[in-house]
């Protein structure tokens, strides 16, 4: 005989627990995805042999005077026995990934497969309507997610077979907003106060509620629905009372606790769901009511014995499953190959599934095998889109070549066994067959003395395709926009160079112009356009226009610069605009509109900005850091940063073009080819210099953001910043001095540990700054 033991019965678990003396909540799973009640499937094994006695509950159900028993007490196993020719244990369990049911080592069939085969008469309707179904199940502990069931047709089948699919659930917001236990904690919770009251007992509503749960009262209502009252026998502390009881009072304090309104709002909301609900309330007239848009079954009849037999007989699945989108990470020539199983539906009962991973080649062609080089690797792998964590801790898969010293160069291949029910395998096979040694083992977080560079071109590239994705829609209203006040400003700076007529109306014109693509550019203080790596797309001959524009002015101002004659009323553009506030204001408008176009304007000749810093027009935050936004171009970085330290000229010392250098930085430095464009042995050393002699936070910010990238050419300069060195006992002075006054990011949220930059830099120049904080420094303020 098969014993079928529900691992996801709250209901249960409580009761059992009681009746061995053990702590229900430490059987009871954590509610997160994957993590399976093994503690009580331990607790169940345990306690396997053991028969249960029925216990007096129900005072009608007593003999009314003392006779004689000529025959022992029935007692049942745990759980539910099946009528066959087996001898094993089947674990009921909840729908999780083929990974993490590994870790049962039994057979098992899912939550929602059972309740649908129990009740499955009651469901056809449902199940052969196009629409998923959703069950809520109050029997169960809470699921961490929803799992919307499909069905299909299988032969010998007596009903539609239930298909579970894990790949997308994340995107499914379906819970309930009160957790199953604690509904039924509050109802048993109610219930006793209500028995207290009635019988005058002294007891504590706790006590008289664990008896509630440790009887498992809602079993026994069901068979009474036929009599409007009866008296329920309570036993505490070796002592018997009896209550009465009418179902009426049960049902208004079962009533008040569910989430009615909750749950229908929700059936009304996902119309395109079919949705069941499963309690052990569930006969209770004015609960059907409320729940009008579920389908509440008869609970008092189990069909899955029934089920169980026909199987026997005809050999059918009791289920479907979709193969979980399994996916392993191999780097190859500096690009990471993504190794995934093929998508298949396995069958419940069925001959087992042999399945290899997969890889397209640089031909696109589909591969199985690959090679390892190393006597192990370690992959990163993802389930459904995820990482695969146990006791929240990332796995990764490790592979062992027991032959490195003979065959240091292994080709290798991932086969996946796997057959519903049963417990899957993941074996890793080379060329000879012989399997390998391969296991789960824990993620050690790496730690890093710098940002590699890898991580922060990768950085890049996601950005720019972002923006380009949409520039290269012709349909995205983003595009629309930008191109048609483009148009504007364009024609209209043409118009104004052609007639050589800068006056304070035609700026004034510009700066609507101006504007209305400023608003296109960025959109609630985030930059729309943000590209920063060289592209096809450019502003046309926009740039070049208003660079044209700022000469044309600067030539005006230095003639009548030269010409000392009286000034007129004119409105021409005199030297007396220059300290006009609003001209200067255009003139900022028209650099920051440049500035925030990045790299769109990496082929446009710069020189004229560059070579004149003397012009006074413009603000030295725009100008600087304008001028970084636009210093995609090796040439345009090179002269951005000759301005570092010149005689006479100590850029550096300035906050407006430190923010501007920590940007290219961050945003444009190649590391391998640009090295020659900046010495940053001696970048890095003025920096520390200078920053412990500073007290301005906005100037210490940024220059820790410079000093976070110019440590990450210790990838390429093993001897820059070297632990002992001159520069590293300066720079952990720095850190030092800033412990009482830490440095912070808005946008960087440093692993969700409110580390700050002082720290991160102090990781970094230890070598002990986590893969999670480096990914927090990629994009800063």
């Amino acid at each position: 005989m098969t014993q079928l033991i529900n691992l996801e019965s709250y209901l249960n678990c409580y009761q059992y627990a009681a009746l061995f003396r053990e702590d229900a909540k430490t059987l009871t799973p954590p509610s997160k995805k994957n993590v399976l009640p093994l503690a009580y499937q331990d607790f169940c094994k345990r306690y396997s042999e053991q028969k249960i006695s029925p216990f007096p509950v129900i005072l009608s159900q007593q003999p009314n005077q003392l006779t004689p028993r000529h025959q022992p007490l029935p007692k049942s196993p745990l759980g539910l026995t099946l009528e066959d020719e087996q001898n094993e244990q089947i674990f009921i369990v909840r729908e999780s990934n083929t990974f993490a049911l590994r870790s049962l080592q039994s057979r098992y069939l899912f939550t929602n497969v059972y309740y649908y085969w129990k009740y499955a008469s009651q469901l056809q309707e449902l199940a052969q309507s196009e629409k998923p179904l959703v069950i809520y199940n109050l029997n169960c502990f809470t699921p961490p997610q929803i799992i919307p069931l499909t069905f299909e047709a299988r032969p010998h089948a007596p009903y539609l077979i239930p298909i579970i699919d894990l790949r997308n659930i994340n995107n499914l917001e379906l819970n309930l907003s009160l957790s199953y236990e604690v509904i039924y904690d509050k109802i048993c919770f109610d219930l006793a106060n209500l028995i207290r009251s009635k019988i005058s007992l002294e007891a504590s509503p706790k006590t008289v509620a664990d008896y509630l749960k440790n009887i498992n009262f809602f079993n026994y209502i069901p068979q009474h629905y036929n009599h409007q009252t009866f008296s329920l026998i309570i036993k505490l502390d070796n002592t018997f009372y009896t209550c009465p009881l009418t179902l009426q009072e049960i049902q208004q304090i079962t009533e008040k606790n569910l989430p009615l309104d909750q749950l229908n709002q929700i059936a009304y909301q996902y119309s395109h769901y079919n949705f069941v609900f499963l309690s052990p309330y569930n006969n209770f007239p004015r609960i059907k009511q409320h729940l009008n848009n579920l389908l509440l079954p008869q609970i008092s009849h189990n069909e899955f014995p029934k089920i169980w037999q026909h199987k026997q007989k005809n050999s059918f699945p009791l289920y479907g499953q979709h193969l979980d989108q399994i996916s392993f990470f191999v780097k190859r020539n500096n690009q990471t190959i993504e190794i995934s199983l093929p998508s298949e539906i396995c069958y419940e009962g069925e001959q087992e599934k042999v399945l290899y991973a997969q890889y397209r080649d640089s031909q696109q062609q589909l591969q199985e095998t690959f090679s390892i080089s190393t006597s192990f690797v370690e992959l990163p792998f993802t389930i459904n889109g995820e990482p695969f964590q146990e006791e929240e801790i990332e796995q990764i898969y490790k592979i062992e070549n027991p032959y490195f010293e003979e065959t240091p160069n292994l080709d290798i291949k991932i086969r996946f066994r796997l057959q519903p029910g049963l417990m899957p395998k993941l074996e890793v096979l080379d060329q000879k067959n012989r399997i390998l040694n391969s296991s789960l083992v824990d993620k050690v977080e790496q730690q890093l003395g710098f940002i590699p560079i890898q991580t922060i071109q990768e950085f890049r590239t996601k950005k720019s395709q972002e923006v380009l994705e949409k520039l290269q829609d012709p349909q995205n209203p983003l595009k629309k926009e930008f191109v048609q006040s483009l148009k504007q400003l364009s024609q209209f700076l043409k118009q104004v160079l052609e007639s050589h007529s800068i006056t304070l109306k035609n700026l004034e014109k510009i700066n609507e112009y101006r504007t209305e693509v400023r608003k296109v550019l960025t959109i609630k203080k985030s930059d729309q356009f943000m590209i920063l790596q060289p592209s096809s797309y450019s502003l046309g001959s926009v740039t070049q226009d208003i660079i044209q524009l700022f000469q044309q002015i600067q030539e005006k101002s230095n003639r009548q610069l030269r010409i000392n004659d009286k000034l007129t009323n004119d409105k021409k553009i005199k030297l007396q605009l220059f300290k006009n506030k609003k001209i200067n204001s255009y003139l900022d408008g028209l650099f920051l509109l440049l500035g925030k176009s990045y790299a769109l304007t990496h082929s446009s000749d710069l020189t004229f900005f560059f070579d004149n810093q003397e012009i006074n027009l413009l603000s030295s935050q725009t100008y600087w850091q304008n001028l970084a936004r636009m210093s995609s171009s090796s040439d345009k970085k090179k002269q951005y940063f000759n301005n570092f330290d010149q005689p006479n000229f100590q850029c550096y010392l300035n906050s407006d073009y430190m923010w501007g250098y920590a940007r290219i930085l961050m945003w444009y430095l190649n590391f391998q080819d640009d090295r020659n464009c900046l010495d940053y042995q001696r970048h890095f050393h003025l920096l520390i210099k200078n920053s412990l002699q500073t007290s301005d936070d906005k100037y210490l910010q940024d220059a820790l953001f410079a000093l976070i990238y110019l440590i990450t050419f210790r990838e390429i300069d093993k001897d820059f910043v070297k632990i002992g060195s001159e520069d590293y006992h300066l720079a952990k002075e720095l850190c030092k001095q800033l412990k009482d006054k830490p440095i912070y990011s808005k946008k960087a949220n440093l692993g969700g540990t409110a580390l700050n930059l002082n720290e991160c830099f102090q990781n970094l120049l230890d070598g002990k700054a986590t893969e999670e904080q480096v990914k927090m420094m990629i994009e800063i303020d």
